[in-house]
This record gives structure tokens, sequence and C-alpha cells, in this order.
């Protein structure tokens, strides 16, 4: 009841842009018993034999039995809560909803301690409407107990809730053709065991575009492992398109694993995903604050189109096309390792761009988010954490500045046409640890630098290491990689004071210092008429007799003059 209790806390104190509304209806619920499990002893007791079940009163009623081709309907004469004690039940209806819920101010699903409980949807095209979900409700839908419940949508959904959908405990397997599992105006998993496969569509998420308090998804003491795409990870690598996988249209090609319209915060338990779009992904704000996050993704581990704040917790990013992406990153606290095949971060401000006209998502140079972004601004903030990136493109990519004031940064790039660094504004750093390493003919280093440091254009494989007069290790990043260019900043080291620089087997003297470098490259990797430091996309506002940009650039050095 406590962690339940401090999910919907949670969710308020994060959510300062909330109406008074929302924030009263949340109250209230706080003060009701979502968490409450069904009274064997105050049920009423239905087996089912074969034949469609009607509910037509509120009440509490234990189920228990099958229904080979039919439906449990919960349809009440007066708007009162549901409960179903479910207890060995197996639905199947063919060509609708196994369990359809209208008219009830909440519908309840106790799962019974020891049991196993299924309702599934075949092929078959609904003969009513509301029917396009194995479990479809109208109403809020709370899912609690210490049994298990599977549910299998071959039509379209899984569970498709249009109000507020809970978990708060118990034990859940969804797989469906399209989307998975669905709440309207919100998902809060605040407990129990979620499998969620999807097909062909997301897998859980929350769809409300029309009302700013509503659409989010929350995680908070929940274990959620979700899968698009069938066998993700195998379909990105088989070949085709960007990032291995084909393109497919408009919303339809969505695939994505956590998906909120207005918000999604995770505050604490687990999430693996494998994912052919983005791993968590948010149309406003993502709030990252705790928990265990194992991502794999086509697209995106983590995207907001707004805010994206990292606060606490740990995220392993094992493989993606871009890592973290927002408009505004906050990264404060928490582990962050990322692999990426493009940027490990990007901070990119601006709208998606609009579906081309074939239907595919087609930006400024690339679909699925990739490059999409049109405006130069986008920022980000490092105060805390330790940060680990290892990209094929730029390792950090920032359309406008950044800062760091505290932290562990590690940036390891393999891009030749890419850096470690890329920024369009300016790099202050005031406190922290930087190290950077990679190709040197992009390369970018601090601007700003408010603890001493140094920039060097010199190749080495292995290790980048800062030892003091005395032996001691001050920095080091295990490089996986060769290298042409090196970063390494630290409020750590004495400015003016000369350390030992290892590269590898090999080692130089430096003498670290708080004056402006200058970058050995061209940087400015911005999305809005530059990419990499090279002519890309035009500018918005282009002359319409501008001649046309050159198709083909040669190569860049690789290895950049010693500064």
């Amino acid at each position: 009841m406590l962690r339940t209790l401090a999910c919907l806390i949670m969710v308020l104190c994060l959510s300062p842009l909330w109406g008074a509304q929302a924030q009263q209806e949340q109250n209230e619920w706080l003060s009701q018993s979502d968490q409450t499990l069904a009274d064997p002893e105050e049920a009423v007791d239905i087996v089912l034999t074969g034949e469609s079940l009607l509910i037509d009163q509120p009440g509490v009623y234990r189920l228990s039995g099958t229904i080979e081709n039919g439906s449990v309907t919960v349809r009440p004469e007066q708007e009162e809560k549901v409960w179903l004690l479910l207890d060995g039940v197996t639905v199947h209806n063919e060509n609708g909803a196994a369990l359809l819920s209208d008219g009830a101010d909440k519908l309840i699903l106790t799962l019974a301690e020891g049991s196993v409980n299924t309702f599934s949807q075949g092929a078959g095209e609904p003969t009513a409407e509301d029917n396009d979900a194995a479990i479809f409700s109208r109403d809020d839908l709370t899912i609690n107990g210490s049994g298990a419940l599977v549910v299998e949508g071959l039509y379209r959904d899984g569970i498709n809730c249009r109000d507020s959908l809970r978990v708060v405990s118990g034990s859940l397997t969804v797989t469906a053709l399209e989307d998975a599992v669905v709440g309207k105006d919100e998902v809060a998993l605040c407990g129990g065991d979620l499998t969620v496969v999807a097909q062909e569509g997301d897998a859980i998420k929350s769809t409300n575009d029309e009302d700013a308090d509503r659409g989010f998804v929350v995680v908070s003491g929940a274990s959620v492992s979700v899968t698009t795409g069938g066998a993700a990870t195998a379909q990105r690598t088989a070949g085709g398109g960007w990032g291995g996988w084909t393109a497919q249209d408009g919303d339809d090609a969505s695939q994505k694993g956590l998906k909120a319209e207005t918000r999604l915060i995770v505050e604490s338990g687990t999430i693996v995903a494998d994912t052919v779009d983005d791993a968590l992904h948010c149309n406003a704000d993502v709030a990252i604050s705790g928990a265990s996050l194992t991502l794999s993704s086509g697209d995106d581990a983590v995207h907001a189109d707004n805010a994206l704040t990292v606060s606490g917790g740990s995220i392993r990013v094992l493989d993606s096309y871009e890592g973290l992406e927002g408009a505004v990153l906050t990264l404060s606290g928490g582990e962050i390792s990322i692999v990426s095949s493009d940027d490990g971060i990007n901070g990119a401000g601006g709208d998606d761009a609009s579906a081309a006209e074939d239907g595919s998502w087609a930006g400024s140079a690339g679909r699925f988010g990739r490059d999409r972004f049109s405006s130069s601004t986008g920022s980000l903030a490092i105060s805390g954490g330790v940060i680990t990136v290892q990209a094929g493109g730029d390792g950090i990519d920032v359309n406008g500045s950044i800062t760091f004031s505290g932290g562990e940064l590690y940036v390891y790039s393999t891009g030749q046409g890419d850096g470690a660094l890329d920024y369009d504004g300016s790099f202050a750093m005031t406190g922290g640890t930087l190290l950077a390493a990679g190709p040197a003919g992009m390369a970018m280093s601090v601007s700003e630098p408010g603890v001493p440091g140094t920039a060097q254009a010199v190749s080495g494989s292995g290790a980048v290491e800062v030892v003091d007069a005395g032996g001691q290790t001050l920095a080091r990043f295990e490089v996986p990689g060769a290298y042409s260019h090196v970063v390494v900043y630290s409020d750590s080291l004495i400015d003016g004071q000369t350390y030992t620089l290892s590269l590898g087997e090999t080692a130089m003297e430096v003498t670290m210092t708080t004056q402006p470098q200058n970058n050995t490259g061209f940087g400015g990797g911005g999305r809005g008429g530059t990419r990499n430091g090279m002519p890309g996309d035009p500018p918005a506002n282009r002359p319409e007799d501008a001649p046309d940009m050159p198709q083909d650039w040669p190569d860049m050095p690789q290895d950049g003059p010693s500064l």
C-alpha cells in the first residue's frame, strides 16, 4: 500500500504543470482502495461453464472456469465499483473482447494467490464496437493480487483501457498484434512483474493528447520487460534502412517500448527493453530519478521532445541509434552507460519534422527521429552522476550549449566524420571530470574551461590516464579502441601543474591549464544547416536562388595538428 501511495504522490510532485482539477482527482484516488484485494468471503461465486457472462450489478465476484468462445461483460446498472476475483479463469473470444467493461465506476481485477488466469482474443474481426482488445475497458481499470494474468490479443491490442490503468501487483504477461498495453489517460505501474510483447505496435503507452493533465506513464516499483517487433534485436541487425531495419508507414510504424504523450516518469523498479523504435519515448517530458534500466533500441534509447532529466538510478544502453535525446537535457545523478551507432547524447530543440509524402518518417536527414529537429536550440547540463558514452557518431552532440559543473563524463567516438564532443554554442566547465577521445578531424574541446585540462591531437589506443608527480592516478578512461584526439579536464587537477598523460602504452608530459585551447576540427554539428562541421541540409531561410550544395565531400584528415 505504501508503495502504491508513493507512486501517485511522486507523480504529483514531479508534475508542477498539472491543473488543480487533475491534482484533486489524484488526491481522491489516494483515499480509495485500488490496492485493496477482493475478499473471497464477500464474493459471489461464479463458475464459467462455456456460456458468455454478463455482470450487471456492482459488487464482488469470484470467477473460475472456462469460456471457449465468448466473453465476460461488466456493465452494471449503477456506476459503482466491480471487483472480479480471478481464481483460475480461461476466456477466449474469437471475434471480440474476452473481457469487456463499460459503465462501472472502476473495475478491479484481483488475481487470486497461486492462480493463472487467461483472457485471449482471436484474429477474427470483432462483431461489435469496443472489442478490438482482449481486455477492453471504458472504465478505470486496476490490477492487483498475487496470482498471474495472461493476455493475448491476436486481432489488435492486448489490454486497452480508455481511462486510467493501474497495476499494483501480480504477474502479467501481455502479447498483442499491435499495441500491448494502453491506458488512455494514464498508465501507473506501481508494482508487479510485467512481460509485454507488441508485434506491430507499442508495448505500453498512454494516448491522451488533448488534456495536458493526462497522457502520462509512471513506473514506481514495478518490474517491466518490454519487446516490440518480435525479436527486435535480430530484426534491427538483419539489414535494411537506418539502424538495420526497414521503414514502415506513419503512426503505424510506432514500435516503442514505453510511450507517453505528456510525461514519462521512472522513479523505481526495473525496466528491460528491446525495441525496434524508441525504448522510452515522450512527446513532452521524461524524468528518471531511480530504477534500473537496461535498454536496446533501433532508434533512441530514451527520447523526450522537450525536457529529459536524469537525477538517479542506473541506465544501461546496450544498443541504440542514439542514446539519450531531448531538447533540454539535465543530468544530475545516477549511472549512465551508452552504446550508440550514431550520437550518444543528443541535445536538439525544435519540433519533429512532419511525415514525408510517402508516409515514412523522414525529417531533414532521416526518419524515426534521426536528425529530425530543425531548430538550432538545445542544451545539455551535467552536474552529477557517472556517464560513459561509446558512439559511432558524435559522443555528445548539442545544437546549443553545454554546461558541466560536476560528475564524471567519459566519451569515445569512432565516427570518422564526427567527434567525441560537438556543440553549436559554448561548452562551459566549472567542475567534475571529463575524458573524451575520438577522431581529430572534427574534434572540439571545452570552450570555457573553469577547471584545468588539455586538448591534444595525438594518436593512441587503450586507456587514457592522468597521473600526478607522486604516481597517483587522478583520472582514467578505458577507451575501447584507437583515437587521434583526447580532451582531459578535471577539478582534481591544479592549474599550471604538469602531469603525465598516458595514451595506452605511450606517455607524455602535459601542463594543465584553464586557458581555452583551440579546437582542432570544424565542429558545429548542428541540425539547422551543418552536419558534423560540413554543409548538410540547407537551412530553413536559405534563398531559393542559392546554388546547390555539393553532394560529395572529400574525406577529412583523421590526424589534426598537435596543439
